[in-house]
């Protein structure tokens, strides 16, 4: 491999960026020999980790972030860190896994299609679908002139008793 190594009167490897043909990786170490962000032979950055193991390499352009025990994450921020969101991968305290998407300042979370919002989530909880400001736990609403249906349920199976089904239920009990 060749490279280009950093050190001081303390340690002759402080860190450095270095070209292994083993692999054809282009590595960056930090405090002496720890990777710390490497761009493989298909052009992937993984930062935090050396492999990236999801789908087939020629397949897909990723950056992997490689955690710590209870995860990974990337947070996106304005300047002045009034408009934060992270995206976690999540190891909770009681051993759940799970992905996390997280509005962590008190803003609203919309996606997008066509550059037209499709979905609302308020920071609130009041979801929305198809409008920017819904008003109910679960608010959909259609105002084109073409479509039909703005809730569809379907149970497909191959048993001719079997329904589609939507429950109503009050209950005392929170959380049920």
């Amino acid at each position: 491999y060749g490279g280009l190594i950093f050190g001081d009167q303390s340690s002759s490897f402080g860190g450095g960026i270095q070209y292994h043909h083993n692999g054809d990786s282009m590595r960056v170490y930090t405090g002496g020999s720890t990777e710390r962000l490497r761009i493989d032979a298909y052009g992937r950055v993984l930062i935090g980790g050396t492999s990236a193991i999801i789908g087939s390499s020629a397949e897909f352009a990723e950056i992997v972030l490689g955690g710590k025990t209870k995860g990974a994450g990337i947070t996106l921020q304005d300047e002045d860190s009034n408009v934060r969101f992270q995206i976690r991968t999540d190891d909770d305290a009681s051993g759940t896994l799970g992905t996390l998407l997280n509005a962590s300042t008190n803003h609203d979370i919309f996606f997008r299609t066509n550059n037209t919002e499709r979905v609302r989530i308020k920071s609130d909880g009041d979801f929305g679908v198809g409008l920017t400001n819904p008003t109910a736990k679960l608010h959909a609403q259609d105002d084109s002139a073409t479509e039909t249906e703005i809730l569809k349920l379907r149970n497909y199976k191959s048993s001719v008793n079997t329904k589609p089904g939507l429950s109503f239920e009050a209950s005392t009990a929170s959380g049920q």
